[in-house]
């Protein structure tokens, strides 16, 4: 199931993210963070990982670091990425214990 659709919140900007989807495995996670990069770089989320939780956050900058190559995100055992919408401030949640698999995509505020 996408974590991009066209219906939920009524800001313009980011109505196109779910309110809250599972991750149904490592690939669908690979999606979705290049989704949230392409979002960032469009100006329509901002990365703020480290800046909601300097401790435990994580940014896709260092995700991307973790990753393989250039395009492959990489993850530690646990796994927090915040995003804030540039118009509205709604923010985002991606994270979870990726070791067991319990991900999840949702709008936490």
């Amino acid at each position: 199931m996408p974590v991009f659709a066209g219906k939920g919140a009524p800001c313009p900007q980011c109505a196109a993210f779910k309110q809250r989807v599972k991750m149904d495995g490592a690939a669908h996670l690979q999606h979705t963070m290049h989704r949230a990069a392409e979002a960032v770089a469009a100006g329509v989320l901002r990365d703020m990982g480290k800046e909601a939780d300097p401790q435990w956050g994580n940014s896709l900058e260092e995700c991307r670091t973790l990753g393989s190559g250039g395009d492959c995100f990489g993850w530690y055992d646990t796994l927090f990425l915040c995003f804030e919408c540039t118009r509205c401030r709604r923010r985002y949640r991606l994270g979870g214990d990726t070791y067991h698999g319990n991900v999840w995509w949702e709008q936490c505020v």
